[in-house]
């Protein structure tokens, strides 16, 4: 059972006040930058196989690839202009996509074309996932479960229910053992929801509910092994909770979820038992998660969207010690369909989140460095790139640079071997000063370089970390 009615409201009381305020300080990931989806639509999931070849796909039948991680994105042909709501690579050639209407595609030459395979179903196709290149399993609207042991030369319905059943992410760690997250959404003008997640240890061949009361749909699970595994979910029209990390949760029945959406949970037992780790509870920052991603054992980002004063914001949550504190990157994309959708990482540097409005954001350091930048009044007439002070630091140091005409400005942190470490700053830039502040605080102590590239200008520097 879970703590003592006294000890539960003393932890969310502390972890509200200490998240506001993480939220209040608008802490900027200038780590997370805008690449060039070319599209409008809005995006729904992305995959990359390896560091340079992905694909986002998402309303209206679009799928884009990149062969150069992101740098450029090309659409390729779909052939349908139904959402494609999911994508799965299993190497760089092998593919499916799935969306509304029962659309399921397979292409076998990287995407350059994609052949329609019959599902069986016109359900809304949420997600899939496949162990090997003959078995895999889609997962969506109706209660729908689809299943295909020969590369999708044909799909059989091993399940579907009621129209108000959704099944929205479904994930295998292991040829063997996988989860689905969803739930149950009816009634009207008043609406009952409940929180459905299932578990298989045979492949799929028989699904044990795990979860069986809530009142939020989950619309994404994952694993980072066979352990620890993750369960988010909700939407931003709802009040908000969050309840301290504990391990003494006793069973299905103290699962508690007030007034719905917002919900993020986590299991340390192969999913026998979840741990509330994060619920909505009152405005004005309501919350709504759609994916997640274990980047490292402690390292989570999930994404979604928050709303605040009327205003939705893309919304990306990060923790980095396994969901006990949270900061967020929130951002205004100018689209009423705001939410990120999908994220992937390919390893614990590069990752890749889309969303509302063509969004797609890249990170090269894990998303989690923290830089504050700030314009500073006046017009320059030259280019240039002050000493970091202090100089030695220990964590934080600040930086001026001037941009004397409107330029794509690049600001990157080497070692003294000169591998990149990260890139602070990389976007187009009007004329101005600025002054950066840059916290190192994950990084050894050891001499450092930092480089501006703008137009022609290039100059480098010196600095000294000391911990």
């Amino acid at each position: 059972m879970l703590n003592s009615t006294k000890s539960r409201l003393a932890a969310k009381t502390f972890l509200q006040t200490l998240f506001f305020f993480l939220l209040v300080t608008q802490i900027c990931f200038a780590q997370w930058y805008q690449q060039n989806s070319g599209t409008t639509q809005n995006l729904n999931k992305v995959q990359f196989v390896e560091a340079n070849n992905g694909w986002a796909v998402g309303d209206s039948g679009i799928i884009l690839h990149t062969t150069n991680a992101g740098s450029t994105w090309m659409q390729q042909t779909s052939s349908t202009n139904y959402s494609i709501n999911a994508v799965i690579f299993i190497d760089n050639d092998i593919g499916w996509v799935v969306g509304d209407d029962g659309i399921i595609l397979k292409t076998t030459n990287r995407g350059a074309n994609w052949a329609n395979q019959s599902s069986g179903t016109t359900s809304s196709l949420r997600s899939i996932h496949f162990v090997d290149s003959n078995n895999g399993l889609v997962v969506g609207y109706n209660g729908t479960i689809i299943k295909t042991t020969n590369g999708g030369n044909s799909w059989s319905i091993e399940s579907s229910g009621a129209d108000y059943e959704q099944l929205r992410s479904i994930f295998f760690y292991d040829n063997n053992n996988g989860w689905i997250a969803g739930g149950y959404q009816y009634g009207f003008p008043t609406y009952v929801v409940e929180t459905k997640l299932w578990k298989t240890t045979d492949a799929g061949g028989n699904w044990i509910q795990k979860i069986n009361n809530g009142n939020t749909i989950l619309s994404g699970v994952r694993f980072f092994d066979n352990n620890l595994g993750i369960a988010i979910g909700g939407d931003y029209r709802a009040g908000s909770k969050m309840v301290k990390l504990s391990k003494n949760l006793d069973g299905l029945e103290s699962l508690e979820f007030n007034d719905g959406p917002g919900n993020i949970l986590i299991t340390n037992d192969g999913g026998e038992n979840w741990t509330v780790i994060f619920e909505e509870t009152d405005p004005p920052f309501n919350y709504a998660f759609n994916d997640a991603y274990f980047v490292t054992q402690n390292t989570i980002v999930v994404a979604g969207s928050t709303i605040s004063e009327l205003i939705q914001k893309q919304l990306i949550f990060i923790s980095t010690n396994r969901g006990i504190d949270w900061v967020s990157y929130t951002k205004n994309n100018g689209d009423d369909w705001a939410d990120l959708n999908g994220i992937c990482f390919v390893d614990s540097l590069n990752g890749w989140v889309v969303g509302g409005g063509g969004t797609i954001l890249h990170t090269t350091n894990g998303g989690v460095s923290f830089v504050e930048e700030e314009k500073i009044d006046g017009i320059p007439t030259e280019y240039n790139l002050t000493q970091n002070f202090p100089n030695p630091f220990n964590p934080i140091t600040k930086i001026i640079y001037t941009v004397s005409q409107s330029s794509n400005v690049v600001i990157k942190v080497f070692d003294v071997l000169g591998n990149e470490i990260e890139t602070l700053v990389n976007e187009e830039k009007p004329v101005g000063t600025y002054e950066l502040k840059w916290d190192a605080a994950n990084l050894p102590s050891g001499v450092y370089f930092y480089q501006l590239t703008a137009g022609q200008y290039v100059e480098t520097k010196k600095m000294v970390l000391i911990r």
